[in-house]
């Protein structure tokens, strides 16, 4: 795991200790010429106090503004929703996304700083993680924001 992914999963599970909701943003997948790799997180914190601290990156700026902007309208999310930016032409120019690239993201809410918690002794343990979401209600809600 990239150090600077570590930063963002501690500074999380710091808020999460808090009491403060947190958005967890996840690259799935990219097309093209993409600033963050698969894997990248961004961290959003949501309590009112902390509203729009964040760490991370998921598009190395081009994005962040608006997913601020999505995230802090749709508050605490119910499940996971899959994002997709950079679709057309148009969207990706809009969003700054370089070279035609377009990338994929997983956006979700958490409140129980646990499994980040043994995510991150996993990794200070030096073991190896793998991480899973499940999408009870179904597949993942398609919200792609144009």
């Amino acid at each position: 795991m990239i150090q600077a992914d570590q930063q963002v999963l501690e500074a999380a599970a710091g808020w999460l200790r808090a009491g403060c909701g947190v958005h967890l943003v996840t690259v799935l997948q990219t097309w093209g010429s993409s600033p963050r790799p698969a894997g990248s997180l961004w961290a959003l914190a949501q309590d009112g106090v902390r509203d729009g601290i964040s760490v991370g990156s998921v598009s190395g700026g081009c994005l962040e503004d608006e997913l601020r902007s999505h995230l802090h309208e749709r508050g605490p999310l119910p499940q996971p929703e899959v994002l997709r930016y950079g679709v057309t032409a148009a969207e990706a120019q809009r969003f700054g996304l370089p070279c035609g690239g377009r990338v994929e993201l997983l956006a979700e809410s958490l409140l129980d700083p646990e499994p980040l918690e043994q995510i991150l002794a996993t990794l200070a343990a030096r073991g190896r993680i793998a991480r899973r979401v499940v999408f009870i209600y179904g597949p993942p809600r398609d919200a792609r924001a144009t």
